[in-house]
């Protein structure tokens, strides 16, 4: 697997990402075992591209110094380290990511730019004039913040439109402010990374 990048934030956050170029068999012959959630979750996946990402993504754990054997999903679906901090997947058919933090929660994800998302805009952002007036490349940024805060905060049902805010917000920028609102207001930390028709952001929370 052939690394993209690696970053080491300033909140003890390390972000992997990488290119996703093996097979789901060539991927899972070095893992050796699985934790017993983790095999439940390669059950549920259909497709070989979501197997193929599943495997990927053990690789990552061991990129960051993580034992594959010490996460596990809760019920929700988040998964978790055993007493190790805060770990967050996500994957796209081309790349994974994988965030890691030993002190606060973290959230990322990785999303390919596609103009249904035209479609869906507004469920999740508040609009400017008409939806015609985003762009593909701002409604993907602001999808992935959004959607990076509501795995970071582990909320099931919160609202993507009012619930997790990103402000102030100008597409483009590298860095923004996020806010998830729930019995009492949880402000994060996001960035934002670009490459091809890839986009990434990476939530974290303030202590």
């Amino acid at each position: 697997m052939p690394k993209l990048f690696s970053i080491d934030s300033p909140r003890s956050t390390r972000l992997v990402v990488w290119s996703l170029t093996e097979t789901e068999e060539e991927l899972a012959l070095t893992i050796s075992r699985l934790e017993k959630t983790q095999r439940q979750r390669l059950s549920q996946l259909n497709s070989p591209i979501q197997r193929a990402a599943f495997w990927s993504l053990r690789h990552l754990m061991l990129e960051v110094g993580l034992d594959p054997l010490s996460v596990y999903y809760t019920p929700n679906g988040r998964p978790m380290v055993y007493n190790k901090g805060w770990v967050s997947l996500s994957h796209t058919h081309k790349y994974t990511a994988l965030a890691w933090n030993p002190e606060v929660p973290v959230g990322v994800d990785v999303e390919a730019q596609r103009p249904q998302i035209l479609r869906i805009a507004h469920k999740f952002s508040s609009p400017k004039v008409a939806p015609d007036q985003y762009s593909v490349e701002e409604l993907t940024d602001l999808w992935c913040a959004k959607e990076a805060l509501y795995k970071s905060a582990d909320v099931p049902g919160i609202s993507f439109l009012h619930g997790l805010e990103v402000a102030p917000w100008i597409q483009g920028m590298d860095h923004a402010s996020g806010v998830i609102h729930t019995d009492k207001d949880l402000p994060c930390d996001l960035s934002f990374y670009r490459w091809d028709d890839q986009h990434l952001a990476l939530a974290e929370h303030i202590k």
